[in-house]
């Protein structure tokens, strides 16, 4: 839910106790917390897998072999 209409809410649910609003009004800030929180730990796991990608691709050309090279011992 948009922070601003989540606090309209609260505002107009709770008008005449102050309390309970300002703890509803919290709870709509947790909750945008968590949604960014979620949505930056999604971009962060693109980004890795993005490097994964760039990183088998640069040992392709490095090497000039398609699939990287098994441990050799």
């Amino acid at each position: 839910m948009d922070q601003t209409f989540c606090d309209a809410k609260c505002s107009i649910e709770h008008f005449s106790d102050k309390a309970a609003r300002l703890g509803c009004e919290s709870r709509c800030a947790a909750e945008r917390a968590a949604c960014s929180t979620k949505a930056g730990a999604e971009k962060a796991v693109e980004i890795g897998k993005k490097a994964l990608r760039d990183t088998g691709a640069f040992i392709e050309g490095f090497t000039g072999e398609k699939d990287p090279p098994e441990n050799s011992h």
